[in-house]
Parts: C-alpha cells; structure tokens; sequence
C-alpha cells in the first residue's frame, strides 16, 4: 500500500485573499479559481493523496505591515488547525504542523 503525502500544497482562504491581493490585479498576474476546504478534500481524495502539508500561496502574510502580517498568519495558522482537526479519513492518519 503506497501512503501518498502532498509536501506543498497551497491554502488560499477568502480572508487571505482579500488582505493579499487587489481585486483587479491578483498577485502572478493569474486569480486562482475560489478555494474552499470541500473542493480541497475532493482534489486530494481524486489524486489518491493521503496527506497534503499546507502553506499559504504568494505573497505570503506580510504585505508592508508588521502587525498585519501576524495577525494574518495566526489567521491562517488557526484556520489550518481547525481544518486538520475535524477531518479524519478512516485509514489516514491525521497530522497537524504548528
């Protein structure tokens, strides 16, 4: 049995798009379709992907303002914890990085 682990995979609530991007000129030139912990389950259970490690997309949190930047990270932080917390698939371990 081949347990399949995404090492990079990118989380891109609606908050975070707000605070890091401006509506008509996303960050990369591209808007990434909307993301939502339910399409993210589908796309990793499709893939036959056991565990996906997450990390915020471009730009990261910090856009200029210190206290912005930590707000938004514990935001992100948090909303991962909580995603990790209530998902359990039956033969899959469940791991969460803090």
């Amino acid at each position: 049995m081949t347990f399949t682990v995404d090492i990079h995979h990118h989380m891109l609530p609606d908050f975070f798009w707000r605070a890091t991007n401006e509506g008509d000129h996303p960050v990369g030139g591209i808007a990434p379709p909307p993301w939502s912990r339910a399409s993210t389950l589908a796309f990793l259970d499709d893939a036959g992907i056991d565990v996906a490690v997450t990390s915020v997309s471009t730009p990261g949190v910090h856009t200029g303002d210190d206290i912005a930047a930590r707000v938004l990270a514990r935001r992100c932080s948090a909303m991962s914890r909580e995603s990790t917390a209530s998902y359990s698939a039956p033969t899959t371990p469940t791991y969460a990085a803090t």
